[in-house]
């Protein structure tokens, strides 16, 4: 989904009176952290990638943003529209943000990759190691170590 289209979906999903508290650098700001590889798997940093934000990182981002100026103000949310001035209690954002985040189909795709690590060793892809007199292996420490022998 493009920016505009992801935007008014995170609209639809906060509601209006959160977006009232939100501005326009937030918004664009929010935007790029949403950002997310596309249909064909281009990351946003890949040479033709096709803009792709994901609506539920957009709508976390944005309370993301709510929570923490509500932090900042003690937990009371100021917001201003048609000329009348809210003081609010602030809701959990924080709590918000991490459902929507946890809505996403890509709540996966920021941050930290996927590492696997295999703790089993396999001598027999090293050349010329498993051949019938070419030595054997012992532990030196705590990584193993080839010795050669040779018969005479």
């Amino acid at each position: 989904m493009n920016g505009f289209t992801a935007m008014l979906e995170a609209q639809r999903i906060l509601g209006a009176k959160i977006m009232a508290a939100i501005s326009m650098e937030d918004e664009y700001a929010a935007q790029e952290a949403a950002r997310v590889d596309d249909t064909v798997g281009r990351t946003p940093s890949d040479d033709g990638w096709v803009e792709t934000v994901d609506p539920w990182l957009l709508a976390a981002e944005l309370a993301d943003v709510l929570a923490i100026r509500a932090l900042g103000q003690g937990g009371v949310l100021r917001w201003s529209s048609e000329g009348t001035t809210v003081d609010q209690k602030a809701a959990d954002f924080t709590g918000m943000a991490a459902k929507l985040r946890a809505k996403s189909p890509n709540r996966g795709a920021k941050g930290a990759g996927k590492v696997s690590v295999s703790t089993k060793l396999d001598y027999t892809q090293a050349p010329g190691i498993g051949a019938v007199g070419d030595g054997y292996w012992t532990w030196d420490g705590d990584l193993p170590v080839r010795m050669p022998w040779r018969s005479p």
